[in-house]
């Protein structure tokens, strides 16, 4: 008898099942959820949600559940993420804004709104400035691309951060690693730590290591001298105790955005999709309210 290990980081009781495109992705299948736009008239574009770095599109799942009712929602396992293809690759932010534009494609969507957490923040960004007809709008959760780190720590952590450190450090970390990213272990949130701590196995570390290492140049770098280009409604959430991306190193850079709208979450960590999920939900709707009249 053959035992499948669950991922940790994924919520099986996700309400919407899974679909997989075999032509979005060059690198393999592309695992994906689509609500249907039942509800919603046929010209208004879908909310796109990508998620932060190694995870899959079950950590939208609280938020989701608020805004399927009144909103068409696709959600992505990212390229070497979730249950998406996870060949050896050296990836790159390319492959990632490839594959969201080739989804968008396969299901005859001309433009989308494009929701971000953490790193899928730094992507729908590039999304927004590569390919501008495309995006009607952004959501953007705890992002990166805000802060411009030093080239020297890029450099060194290019050289230094290879899958065989940062895997046994996983490892031996997970626990501290995870107490991180959360202000309070309270519900949804801390089920979600918990279901990670209680699944975790040194291979789904590996497996995060060989995706996020050679993305290390991508979730270091910024656009902070393209953001006069980012010329569509923004609307920006973000966990005010965040310990992994704080608040006050980017709130300089995020209100230099022509068109946006920030909401500061108090007592909220680096994970409002689980801590505030209706908050985060409140902020999509705004931005298609802001799309529409645009």
């Amino acid at each position: 008898m053959v035992t499948v290990l669950q991922e940790p980081m994924r919520l099986y009781d996700f309400a919407w099942p899974e679909r997989f495109s075999s032509r979005a992705c060059r690198h393999g299948v592309l695992c994906y959820f689509d609500s249907g736009d039942i509800g919603t008239s046929s010209d208004e574009p879908p909310l796109v949600l990508l998620h932060a770095l190694g995870v899959n599109f079950t950590e939208w799942r609280h938020v989701a559940q608020v805004l399927a009712p009144q909103q068409r929602l696709i959600g992505i396992d990212l390229p070497g993420c979730g249950h998406s293809a996870k060949p050896r690759h050296r990836w790159q932010l390319s492959d990632m804004t490839e594959a969201v534009l080739g989804l968008l494609d396969e299901l005859g969507l001309k433009r989308a709104m494009i929701a971000g957490h953490s790193f899928g923040g730094r992507i729908a960004t590039e999304l927004a400035l590569r390919s501008p007809e495309r995006v009607a709008g952004l959501l953007l959760l705890n992002s990166a691309g805000f802060i411009r780190y030093p080239r020297l720590l890029a450099s060194v952590g290019k050289r230094l951060l290879k899958p065989q450190l940062v895997a046994p450090i996983m490892v031996a970390m997970s626990k501290p690693i995870l107490g991180t990213i959360v202000a309070h272990p309270t519900s949804p949130s801390g089920e979600f730590v918990s279901s990670v701590t209680d699944r975790f196995r040194p291979e789904f570390a590996w497996d995060f290591a060989y995706h996020a290492c050679p993305l290390l140049p991508a979730l270091l770098s910024d656009v902070l001298d393209e953001i006069p280009r980012l010329r569509l409604p923004i609307e920006v959430v973000w966990g005010r105790s965040d310990r992994l991306l704080r608040y006050r190193s980017v709130e300089s850079h995020l209100s230099r955005l022509p068109q946006v709208r920030i909401d500061v979450i108090d007592d909220c960590g680096h994970m409002p999709n689980f801590e505030q999920p209706t908050r985060v939900a409140q902020a999509a709707v705004r931005l298609a309210q802001r799309v529409r009249r645009a």
